[in-house]
């Protein structure tokens, strides 16, 4: 396991540095090409004066000047002494032939330097734009590789806080079996109470099986769920209420064709998503001002020939509009001191994974409204 974060840091560092180094070659090539085409054209300029001094008067003194001059075009030029020999190196060596209607005349051995040249390909436009490029791609892998950790530990979390829910989950299953139910509220809370131990326990199942299947490549298992949709959303419901505040209305409507006998593994996360969302309705009017005398939250499953929609509404504070763009920002949380964004995100990206969406419409005094549409199964 450790030795794919090790090539991703490697990766984070060479990537940056090539294309730095890259720039710089480039920046080098150009700047050194760019001092021989000045210093050619230079010597062209003058060229027919120099070669006639040199062929009919022998006079090698333009030629002098010439070459002193160009070391203020070309900064990068070394002074020659007329001492050196034309055997000893020279960098960027550069041979420029006096010629005159081409007859050979003399010529000029310029050699540069390496320090001064190098300074010009520091400073050249090309290297400054590939050493943003390369430190923007640097920082873009260091903050992708930052949120790539952050998941795997909230990933490994979420795991461990599975594997060991399990063991109170199978504790709380066997208190209830031994439990008597002598009276029919009894037994209705206690359903509730076996639905939503059933629930804790399938999403903990699920993700174990999820890390079953990113670390050992298997096809999912799915859940044995025999319940239909509406018998799914009808629970859901009737724990939300008991979990709700004293007054609070949770108003169920379902519609469609064979939403009766549609199973709830159709849409595998559905009920979680739709808890989620009914939960943020029910904490939207809690706070609700002394005008709003009934807190009502309304919650339509509505199944066509196309797909199934979910609106769950609530007559709130609401959400004002310069908040609602960033609602299902992953981390971004609105209107809850405990909130962690990861509600609504989750259920906007789970949703449009598989091919619906997700949209919030709000008006503040007047409440919020999230609807979730998905293609039919």
């Amino acid at each position: 396991m450790a030795r794919g974060p090790n090539k991703k840091n490697i990766s984070n560092i060479v990537l940056p540095s090539l294309i730095i180094l890259g720039s710089l070659l480039i920046s080098g090539v150009s700047a050194l090409r760019s001092s021989r085409d000045v210093v050619n054209n230079y010597v062209s300029v003058w060229e027919e004066e120099v070669a006639r001094d040199l062929l009919l008067k022998s006079d090698a003194r333009m030629l002098k000047k010439i070459r002193s001059q160009i070391i203020d075009i070309a900064p990068d030029v070394e002074p020659e002494s007329s001492h050196r020999p034309s055997n000893d190196s020279c960098f960027g060596e550069q041979i420029v032939s006096v010629t005159l209607y081409g007859t050979p005349a003399g010529e000029l051995r310029i050699c540069r330097s390496p320090s001064k040249l190098f300074i010009r390909t520091l400073t050249s436009p090309i290297f400054a734009f590939g050493l943003l490029i390369g430190i923007s791609f640097a920082l873009w892998l260091m903050r992708r590789s930052s949120r790539e950790k952050a998941a795997r530990d909230l990933t490994e979390l979420a795991v461990r806080v599975a594997h060991d829910i399990r063991a109170p989950l199978m504790a709380l299953r066997v208190a209830i079996s031994h439990t008597p139910s002598p009276s029919s509220e009894s037994t209705e809370t206690r359903r509730l109470i076996e639905s939503a131990t059933e629930r804790i326990s399938n999403i903990a199942e699920d993700l174990l099986n999820e890390r079953r299947v990113k670390q050992n490549s298997v096809s999912k298992e799915k859940f044995k769920n025999t319940k239909s949709l509406q018998e799914s959303m009808e629970e859901l419901v009737a724990e939300k209420r008991l979990l709700a505040a004293p007054g609070t209305i949770i108003d169920l409507r379902i519609s469609g064709a064979t939403i009766e006998t549609t199973p709830i593994t159709a849409y595998e996360e559905l009920d979680r998503i739709i808890s989620n969302l009914i939960q943020n309705a029910i904490e939207a009017i809690a706070p609700a001002t002394e005008q709003v005398k009934t807190h009502v939250v309304s919650v339509d499953v509505m199944e066509s020939i196309e797909n199934l929609k979910v609106t769950v509404r609530d007559n709130g504070v609401g959400i004002p509009s310069h908040i609602l763009p960033r609602l299902g920002e992953v981390g971004f949380s609105y209107g809850k001191s405990a909130g962690n964004g990861v509600g609504l995100s989750s259920a906007r990206q789970w949703a449009q994974s598989q091919g619906g969406d997700l949209l919030i419409r709000s008006l503040m005094g007047a409440g919020t409204e999230v609807c979730l549409t998905l293609p039919r199964r």
